[in-house]
């Protein structure tokens, strides 16, 4: 009867212990899965930075050559001539617009 107990108690303890070791490598795998899931996300998020970056500077050059060419409309001054030229410049650098499109007292 004592030995009976005591293989019934090792078979329990082995059960355990395998339990044991595959509770931790799931946690394991689940640990690396949700990791790699949120690498995936911060890069994707790290790309729409960029693109809302370039959307913000495009807005400011865009305020900047409509003021400078409404001012450019109402007077003849070198230096805003020349600000408007560079922000144009610029703008066009981004894509959006093309120079030629503008109207010719702009450029």
């Amino acid at each position: 009867m004592h030995f009976i107990n005591q293989d019934v108690a090792e078979f329990n303890a082995n059960r355990m212990q395998v339990r044991y070791v595959l509770a931790l490598t799931l946690i394991a795998l689940l640990t690396i899965v949700s990791q790699w899931v949120v690498q995936r996300s911060l890069a994707n998020q790290e790309y729409d930075s960029r693109v809302v970056n370039i959307a913000g500077r495009q807005r400011m050059l865009s305020q900047k050559i409509t003021k400078t060419a409404l001012y450019l409309k109402t007077s003849e001054d070198g230096d805003k001539n020349h600000a408007c030229k560079t922000a144009c410049k610029t703008f066009q650098i981004s894509g959006v617009i093309s120079v030629q499109k503008l109207p010719p007292w702009v450029v």
